[in-house]
């Protein structure tokens, strides 16, 4: 029997932070599960939300990018991501997007005990959620600096969660969502507990 792997490291991610999120403070009884199609062969669908009691699921579909490290405005160290635009289908858009990438801290040099030094590399996930509408609008929008033709990329500028802008793609005046900023920091999984909870009260 041929084996393949049915669920990659953004996957995995984000379906470990959205478990983690959406249960926290249940030590015992776990509301909320989240699980992978076996098949490949279900287009724009991810993962699968599930919510005990409640016959509705959440469909969510992940987008990931490595991450590179550049030099910012201020001359500090920046992560970057690069990804496809890609397209929504109206007929069957998941209910939710995740954008992943991975923030690398380099740090300074450390002293150990034994008198050798090291670089310290650290990793940590950058997730992002939208809804299909918010989704939807994003994509749209994104353009290139001529402000007449969709690119074909876009990509975020980020140091840590409180600071993650969208940096390809945006053109000032044309990208509507967010009130036309290109800040992103609002979109980070943490911060959007409430439209999953709101998601399932709408079916309970």
């Amino acid at each position: 029997m041929k084996k393949e792997s049915v669920i990659d490291y953004g996957e995995y991610v984000v379906a470990e932070e959205i478990t983690k999120l959406l249960n926290a403070g249940n030590k015992v009884f776990k509301e909320y599960s989240v699980f992978a199609p076996l098949s490949r062969q279900e287009k724009g669908i991810d993962l699968i939300i599930y919510k005990k009691g409640v016959s509705k699921v959440a469909t969510v579909q992940v987008k990931s990018s490595k991450s590179y490290v550049g030099i910012g405005d201020h001359n500090e160290r920046t992560n970057y991501t690069w990804l496809n635009t890609f397209s929504m289908s109206d007929e069957n858009p998941a209910d939710f997007y995740a954008i992943v990438g991975t923030s690398l801290a380099l740090q300074d040099q450390k002293n150990i005990d034994n008198g050798l030094s090291i670089r310290v590399v650290d990793y940590s996930p950058m997730v992002l959620i939208y809804t299909s509408s918010e989704m939807k609008e994003e994509l749209s929008k994104i353009r290139l600096k001529n402000n007449i033709n969709q690119d074909r990329f876009f990509g975020y500028r980020f140091r840590d969660e409180e600071d993650i802008v969208l940096s390809r793609g945006f053109v000032q005046g044309y990208n509507t969502l967010n009130n036309g900023s290109r800040e992103r920091s609002k979109y980070v999984l943490k911060n959007r507990k409430d439209i999953f909870i709101d998601y399932f009260l709408y079916f309970s």
